[in-house]
């Protein structure tokens, strides 16, 4: 398929008080867009904005919509061959008195990898993609106090995206499953694998893996890889019941907070830069000071800053 036009499902924009002294109606929320195609190209652009905010009397303005959802399968790897624009951006606020709504979602399965190869990840990979990438963009507007959410399917339990890309922040963690029971069923448990991440978003993004729910992030261990895994993210604290499994070389942001009441696995060595405030507790054991140059050793694992 080529688009070298537009194709929107962008939400309308809110009405502005006529009368009186009545409010603003919010704008819509922008739709949600499927595209399956052998392969995308061109140059145009796929939208799915919320639609704006418009003017209330005094201070009763009204907040734009929320961005929609887009989703390409392309059997082809197109993303680098389309040129144009993918976009799920929330509407503006009017004035400053009403919160930003927050953005919508752009996902990528490009390309198509084999049955066979498909079949090794279950349900983590039915669409057969070759490169899963999960796209979160606001654009320039101003920091939102909401975060999108994306509900887990009925019955689905694992989930894996290959390239995470934030250029807006955003609260990271997913649902534990609802019959989740740390005693009757400890390993019926919502699992989500991340391999690459990237974005100016990412700085300001707490991750939280929730009880119930199992994170891993960096590359697969099997494979080579030339350099740390950079744990580029505002905080990561992991619940009493939460599991988070890091690459086996790790470096957090500078100034960073890591807090893992739960288990943390597969780190062979963990370097914390400087400014990073750790806090370790259940196997970990460690209770966290502000890390100065300091080497610790907690079961095994070798902290070091």
């Amino acid at each position: 398929m080529e688009l070298n036009g537009t194709v929107s499902v962008d939400g309308q924009s809110g009405r502005a008080f006529t009368s009186g002294s009545g409010s603003a109606s919010g704008g819509g929320a922008g739709g949600s867009l499927l595209v399956v195609a052998s392969r995308l190209s061109g140059s145009g652009t796929l939208s799915a904005d919320g639609g704006a905010g418009a003017d209330g009397y005094s201070t009763l303005d009204s907040n734009g919509g929320s961005g929609g959802r887009i989703a390409i399968h392309a059997y082809q790897p197109s993303r680098s061959d389309f040129t144009g624009t993918v976009r799920a951006r929330a509407g503006p606020a009017y004035g400053s008195m009403s919160p930003q709504a927050a953005a919508g979602t752009v996902y990528w399965c490009d390309g198509r990898v084999s049955e066979s190869e498909a079949a090794l990840e279950g349900e983590a990979n039915a669409h057969r993609c070759g490169v899963r990438r999960l796209e979160l963009d606001n654009g320039d507007l101003p920091e939102t106090p909401y975060y999108p959410q994306l509900s887990i399917a009925g019955g689905r339990r694992r989930f894996v995206i290959d390239e995470l890309h934030l250029e807006t922040a955003t609260n990271l963690s997913v649902q534990a499953p609802p019959d989740f029971d740390s005693v009757a069923a400890p390993g019926d448990r919502t699992s989500l694998s991340v391999s690459r991440m990237s974005g100016p978003g990412l700085s300001g993004s707490p991750l939280v893996a929730k009880n119930g729910t199992d994170w891993a992030l960096g590359p697969d261990p099997a494979l080579p890889v030339d350099e740390p895994f950079l744990l580029d993210l505002h905080s990561v604290g992991v619940e009493p019941l939460g599991k988070l499994k890091l690459a086996p070389v790790t470096v957090t942001r500078r100034g960073m907070s890591l807090t893992v009441r739960g288990e943390l696995t597969g780190v062979e060595s963990l370097t914390l830069d400087r400014g990073t405030k750790a806090h370790l507790t259940s196997s970990g054991r460690l209770r966290g000071r502000e890390c100065h140059r300091r080497h610790y050793g907690v079961e095994g694992l070798g902290l070091r800053c």
